[in-house]
């Protein structure tokens, strides 16, 4: 779970938000964003999609453009292969 917290920081800061604003936006104190951010706690689904639509992302691209890419370090395939798993999932 550290690598999705991570991107969450990662696309937090390149949007100019500090982590008080960033919850805000999710309706979540500082301390449960800072324990998403690092790991310390997992998330459901539907705060996944909360969090994608905070950054104005659906999940899937979340996860394939800024999740996966992180955690696998050039596997294109099998980000291509868990966004079209996804993609299936939320169009069901």
């Amino acid at each position: 779970m550290k690598n999705i917290g991570k991107a969450f920081r990662l696309l937090r800061i390149q949007k100019g938000w500090e982590q008080k604003e960033f919850a805000k936006k999710l309706n979540l104190s500082t301390p449960a964003v800072s324990k998403i951010e690092t790991g310390f706690t997992t998330i459901t689904l539907s705060r996944l999609n909360q969090i994608a639509s905070v950054f104005n992302l659906t999940t899937v691209q979340l996860l394939a453009q800024h999740v996966l890419p992180q955690r696998n370090k050039g596997k294109v395939k099998e980000q291509d292969e868990c966004a079209e798993i996804l993609k299936k999932n939320t169009t069901t």
